[in-house]
């Protein structure tokens, strides 16, 4: 909601949660925020390659992913540890936010 009060248009998609429509057409900027942590890494590649799908030429998506869980307590629990060769946008101590393009 704060994005769209700053005048910005948002979509949402959740095949889990919902909303369950994979929205239409291209966008500026994707956002997943620890999703990757929650699916084994066939749909992992798989929700890349749609969020890839979703970007418009010169697009880039943010994709955030838990890093507690990749040592410790948490290690090998429900989620698992994702690591990736993509540019990193951002990290600090429990993320790191991964830069992708089309």
């Amino acid at each position: 909601n704060w994005l769209r009060s700053q005048g910005l248009v948002v979509d949402a998609y959740d095949p889990h949660h919902g909303p369950r429509v994979l929205p239409t057409g291209k966008y500026d900027t994707v956002l997943s925020t620890y999703v990757l942590n929650v699916l084994p890494q066939r749909e992992q590649d798989r929700a890349v390659k749609q969020i890839r799908g979703k970007l418009a030429p010169g697009g880039t998506a943010l994709v955030t992913v838990r890093r507690d869980v990749c040592n410790g307590e948490l290690a090998g629990a429900v989620q698992s540890c994702v690591r990736r060769s993509w540019p990193v946008a951002a990290s600090g101590a429990g993320f790191t936010t991964y830069r992708i393009t089309p």
